[in-house]
């Protein structure tokens, strides 16, 4: 491997141009980044910087890449998603590259570590499809390798250990032998779970040989694991013996993530012993790294323990604060909704992948298959077009990781009545202001898509060459790029196509929201009181009796005040017992009544009340809910 790193060094003092040199500084810094984490860092920002300087793409998406992986690696958790998903945008368009599924199951790790289960196994599931579509097979190992580790989260030990069998498969084709060892030490722990001690005690040893031999800075794992198995055995004095040895040996990289768990253990040992003062030092330790990690799976697990040592310590205060905790982390990481989504994603994984390997069923009357073949390719011709323009449209809407990584406490419930939509949701971080908007374009289906495509496009050109951040003036502004591009004057025979909108602008630092609406009004519920605020009655494009400018409200918001932004269609839904509408006083009344639930629980009875409505009734129009907590 040193050879390797030394010819590339070499290879970059020679280097004949800046693309030349961006592509070497990007795979020094993918061969450094499980050898010297810094070093790897210092050489993917390098990249980027040049890369950036003349516009070469593929190496700024690359650079971000491998930024964001030695940031994982390093546990530094600010902007990684950033990163990835900006690296992200460009693998979108080259998906024969080997970045794309590589970026994608980076992403399935940085989730997995946050707790988020569904996202990690949505993701890195993507990137073996990809890997092994491509044959990218260093990222199709690295990728069971992941998935391995999520089924250990969820304690499906035994699929775990399929997995990671099947990553140490593709790793010792490879001779990846630091890749290897993590799959060792990963069926290690997952026999210690099962309590299969004999098997656990071989495949860590196998770990530290081959660390050892290899020089892999990896090694405090190795020992972190063996420990935990002693831990699990009960012989207490060997598991901290090793669980020191770990932290030792960790002094070099200084990995938080091994100290984190070294301290857990040696504070669960402790308390074994009846030591609570002690256990209660190292618990607090770690539950401070994983608080700077943002770790929730470990979270719980902590507070957990503390709890139990306060308890037998006779310190009920804090026993009962950290029960509450764990309470609360447990929940989040572990709900059973969350658990339900994952086994039906596996499913449908699995039957993804079967119907690829089948054959196609023969119908046995010829002629009559001929027909039915003509009628299909027809329909499927048609239906391929909308699926199409449904991807593009998908792809303009914002992602939800940019939401999560802007957004604290949120929902969007989003129930398009076709396969593409006439209602759109947008939403920009400009400065210290967050836009949002909820449009309800003329019509549904492919004629409101192709206007929805119209407005996000122009509310991104708006934003991006303006940077306007008072709520109306960018209505103003968007009114009349509608307008213009429609060719709306007001003469006979044009299109009046056009949109209602609600758009907010929220100045994160003030916490002071400006509201302009064309027809759409919007809800607030502010320190209890619900308030709705009116908006113009015009739309977005050429209307005969409409005012020169759209209004701009202001409202002083509180931390944990919630808006809401929405188009017309589930209080038009039709429904009940007497098929009538759903109504604005309804809908308002279920808002309020739930608005102290977290928004993510607010959404759920959303759905469940619209369900509940329409038993019956076809869905008559798109359907989108947006509300946002401050």
């Amino acid at each position: 491997m040193n050879d390797r790193i030394d010819l590339l060094k070499k290879q970059l003092s020679e280097a004949h141009s800046e693309k030349e040199k961006i592509d070497l500084l990007n795979t020094l810094a993918s061969e450094l980044k499980y050898i010297n984490h810094e070093e790897a860092l210092d050489n993917a920002k390098k990249a980027l910087h040049l890369a950036i300087e003349i516009d070469y793409l593929k190496g700024i998406a690359y650079a971000r890449l491998y930024l964001g992986i030695s940031m994982f690696l390093m546990s530094k958790v600010e902007n990684i998603l950033e990163n990835f998903l900006e690296a992200l945008d460009y693998f979108k368009t080259v998906t024969h590259e080997p970045g794309y599924p590589e970026t994608l199951n980076y992403m399935g790790n940085v989730y997995e570590s946050y707790g988020a289960y569904e996202k990690a196994l949505g993701y890195s599931q993507r990137s073996l499809k990809i890997a092994e579509e491509y044959n990218h097979v260093q990222t199709s190992g690295d990728a069971h390798s992941t998935i391995g580790i999520i089924y250990t989260r969820l304690a499906d030990y035994n699929k775990a250990i399929d997995s990671f069998k099947e990553s140490l498969k593709i790793r010792k084709n490879l001779k990846d032998y630091k890749a290897l060892a993590s799959s060792l030490n990963w069926l290690a722990r997952n026999y210690t779970l099962l309590k299969n001690y004999n098997k656990a005690k071989l495949y860590y040893e196998k770990s530290i040989e081959l660390r050892k031999r290899t020089n892999n800075p990896a090694l405090p794992w190795s020992y972190l694991g063996i420990a935990s198995l002693y831990e699990s055995m009960g012989k207490n004095g060997l598991a901290i013996k090793n669980y020191r040895k770990s932290l030792k040996l960790n002094e070099q990289t200084k990995e938080k993530r091994c100290n984190l768990h070294c301290y857990l253990g040696m504070g669960k040992v402790f308390s074994k012993q009846e030591k609570f003062q002690k256990g209660i030092e190292y618990l607090v330790r770690s539950l401070s790294i994983a608080e700077s990690l943002k770790a929730k799976p470990v979270l719980f697990e902590i507070h957990l323990s503390l709890a139990e040592n306060y308890e037998k310590s006779n310190n009920l205060a804090e026993a009962l604060k950290h029960y509450r905790l764990y309470q609360k982390f447990k929940e989040e990481v572990m709900n059973s909704e969350m658990l339900n989504k994952l086994r039906y994603q596996q499913i449908n994984f699995a039957i993804e992948k079967s119907q690829q390997e089948s054959e196609i069923f023969q119908l046995r009357n010829v002629e009559l298959r001929d027909a039915l073949k003509q009628i299909e390719i027809k329909n499927q011709e048609i239906t391929d077009s909308i699926e199409y323009a449904s991807r593009i449209q998908t792809v303009m809407l914002p992602p939800e990781d940019y939401l999560n990584y802007i957004l604290s406490d949120y929902f969007v419930f989003f129930k398009p009545k076709g396969i593409v939509s006439g209602d759109f949701y947008w939403v920009k971080k400009i400065n210290n202001y967050i836009i949002f908007a909820i449009a309800d374009c003329t019509g549904h289906g492919v004629p409101g898509a192709f206007i929805s495509m119209l407005g996000m496009s122009f509310l991104n050109e708006i934003l991006q060459k303006t940077k306007i951040t008072q709520a109306n003036q960018v209505l103003n502004e968007l009114r009349h790029k509608i307008k213009e591009t429609l060719r709306q004057t007001g003469e006979k025979g044009e299109l009046y196509d056009g949109m209602d909108i609600s758009l907010c602008a929220l100045n994160t630092e003030t916490n002071i929201l400006q509201f302009s609406g064309a027809n759409n009004p919007l809800y607030i519920i502010h320190e209890g009181e619900f308030i709705e605020i009116k908006p113009d009655k015009m739309p977005i494009g050429y209307y005969p009796n409409e005012k020169p400018s759209f209004t701009n409200h202001e409202i002083q918001l509180n931390s944990g005040d919630t808006f809401y932004l929405f188009s017309d269609g589930f209080m038009d839904q039709f429904g009940g017992r007497k098929g009538f509408k759903y109504k604005p006083g309804k809908f308002q009344q279920v808002l309020f009544e739930n608005y102290k639930n977290p928004l993510v629980i607010q959404k759920e009875l959303l759905e469940h009340e619209l369900k509940n409505w329409m038993k019956g009734y076809e869905q008559t129009d798109d359907i989108l809910v947006m509300g946002v907590r401050v």
